[in-house]
């Protein structure tokens, strides 16, 4: 069963996408994906990888924020989809630093202005 927070980031895609004008198709190649892995994602039973955040936002001219709104007024923990992305990380002394990482940025009060994240 897909989670609240993967519905909503989901959604989230959608809505951009079909502003945006574009196909699944369209995103699944800038995705790198198939158009069944990116109906997935839009449906919620899929969770964006980090990397794929930072196409999607380079995509659709949205900050990455867009995307992880839902999970901050859901009260949950923005950290929930770069910890997933962590946790497959090979090296366990680079897994425990993003980890500590991540939650030194949690604890800290959110940000008034909004920060623009892009991939190099």
């Amino acid at each position: 069963m897909p989670s609240e927070v993967s519905q909503q980031i989901g959604a989230r895609v959608r809505a951009a996408r079909v502003e945006s004008g574009l196909s699944q198709a369209d995103v699944a190649a800038a995705l790198d994906l198939s158009q069944a892995a990116v109906s997935q994602l839009e449906a919620g039973r899929r969770s964006p990888r980090v990397d794929e955040l930072a196409v999607l936002s380079d995509l659709f001219a949205r900050d990455i924020d867009y995307f992880l709104t839902p999970m901050r007024a859901g009260g949950d923990r923005i950290g929930l989809t770069f910890r997933a992305g962590t946790a497959e990380l090979p090296l366990p002394d680079l897994q425990r630093a993003v980890m500590r990482f991540i939650e030194d940025v949690e604890s800290q009060p959110f940000p008034e202005s909004v920060l623009r994240v892009r991939a190099s």
